[in-house]
């Protein structure tokens, strides 16, 4: 007042700024804005894991294994024994039955379709031989050969038998029929809630029919693949 009565001129009055509203983030409701951050994030990582399981990181490190490999000459001098074998699979289908897929011994051997005595580089052996052991982990699906039987639009599909050494003299199997690298993966009907053939399947039957590149049924060393039928048999 008195600088006004003086012709001063008085200090500038400015308006307050309305306060701004309550963050989130401290208000009552932060403990349910975690909880569903929380939850997004939980989905987002399931929904990742179902596309990149740790299967599918395996297969595509080895998906080249059978260019790798290395025949072994003179396949007919080299003897199979069963305290070796880690595990086999064998083709029951219309045109070839109890035909011979793959089958691995240690060490880090491999014997394809054709009869061909691989010597596989050692990463690739482990990482298939973990693989075939996982499936011990998979629930039986109660049907013959314990088959994960894929829908198909044809029967009588053929079926890839999956026999996984316990280390004795028992071999336990697996098998999925209707198997090829075209058609999908769902289930004719479900075992239990799964309706989908799981990725460990998917991934290690993708790997085991690599052994069937280049497959000539009218030129095998068929010596060879007896003797390895015959240690799985036996």
């Amino acid at each position: 007042m008195w600088r006004a009565i003086r012709g001063e001129n008085p200090a500038p009055v400015y308006p307050q700024r309305p306060s701004s509203p309550p963050s989130i983030l401290a208000s009552s409701n932060q403990p349910l804005f975690f909880c569903v951050l929380t939850a997004l994030a939980f989905l987002l990582f399931w929904n990742t894991r179902s596309y990149y399981s740790p299967e599918t990181k395996m297969q595509s490190a080895v998906a080249d294994w059978r260019d790798r490999a290395e025949r072994i000459r003179n396949p007919e001098s080299w003897q199979p024994e069963r305290k070796d074998l880690v595990f086999a699979v064998v083709l029951n289908g219309p045109v070839e039955h109890h035909a011979l897929t793959l089958a691995l011994f240690h060490p880090n051997i491999g014997v394809d379709a054709s009869g061909n005595v691989l010597a596989l580089k050692e990463d690739d052996f482990s990482a298939m031989s973990r693989l075939a052991t996982r499936t011990l982990e998979l629930p039986q699906t109660g049907e013959f050969r314990n088959a994960w039987i894929l829908r198909r639009p044809t029967t009588s599909q053929p079926i890839e038998r999956l026999l996984v050494s316990t280390g004795g003299s028992e071999l336990v199997e697996t098998s999925v029929q209707g198997y090829n690298n075209q058609g999908g993966f769902d289930l004719k009907e479900p075992v239990g809630d799964v309706t989908v053939l799981p990725h460990l399947l998917q991934d290690l039957f993708g790997l085991i029919l690599k052994a069937r590149t280049d497959y000539d049924p009218r030129n095998r060393h068929e010596a060879v693949l007896q003797k390895v039928l015959d240690v799985i048999d036996n």
